[in-house]
């Protein structure tokens, strides 16, 4: 049998090591870095796991994956790596995440809606659920705090102090749009009866 780079030779590396090597494995360790912890190639090492346990399953994912994954861009993932965030694991060009890294990804991408606190999806753009928008986009105001709608309130009164003529005309094309929508509904409701 040949000898490995500590000595051992291959057939004894897996009685010496009996499971830890699926255990690195399962905790995201490359072939290589094993290999070079337990001094034997990289081949070697898929041999044993092979033989011994059949397809390891390997809880590391690229970043192209992960991204696919979690429903985000690339771009949002490098950002996050960037900043500090999260720290994947470099291979040569490549970027690659463990379970406990992917899971910390995922807390950092997810995001709450502003309205009920409800977890948005991780590709949603907005700030509120589609629940809360929907009747954002209804009731707009009704959104603002009690403090911003006495804000709001008091500002719209000095713009209607300041510019009165403008106040009346907004006034007068909103009552125009109100009443043509109103007539559009008695003629449809009309044409459905």
């Amino acid at each position: 049998m040949k000898s490995g780079r500590n000595g051992l030779n291959s057939s004894s590396v897996w009685e010496v090591y009996n499971g830890e090597i699926a255990t690195m494995r399962r905790q995201g360790q490359t072939l290589q870095e094993i290999g070079d912890q337990v001094g034997v190639t990289r081949e070697r090492i898929r041999q044993i796991l092979c033989e011994h346990y059949g397809k390891v399953e390997i809880l590391i994912l690229n970043e192209t994956r992960l991204a696919k994954i979690l429903g985000c861009r690339v771009s949002r993932l490098e950002k996050l790596r960037q900043e500090g965030i999260i720290n994947p694991k470099r291979h040569g060009y490549f970027w690659y995440y463990d379970r406990n890294e992917a899971e910390k990804t995922m807390l950092a991408l997810q995001r709450w809606c502003q309205h009920c606190g409800e977890p948005l999806a991780i590709n949603h753009q907005g700030k509120y659920c589609p629940k809360c928008q929907k009747e954002y986009q209804r009731y707009g105001y009704p959104f603002l705090s009690d403090d911003a709608k006495r804000r709001h309130s008091k500002s719209c009164q000095a713009w209607r102090i300041q510019n009165p003529e403008r106040a009346r005309e907004l006034q007068l094309k909103a009552m125009e749009k109100y009443l043509e929508k109103k007539s559009l509904r008695c003629i449809l409701y009309q044409q459905k009866t």
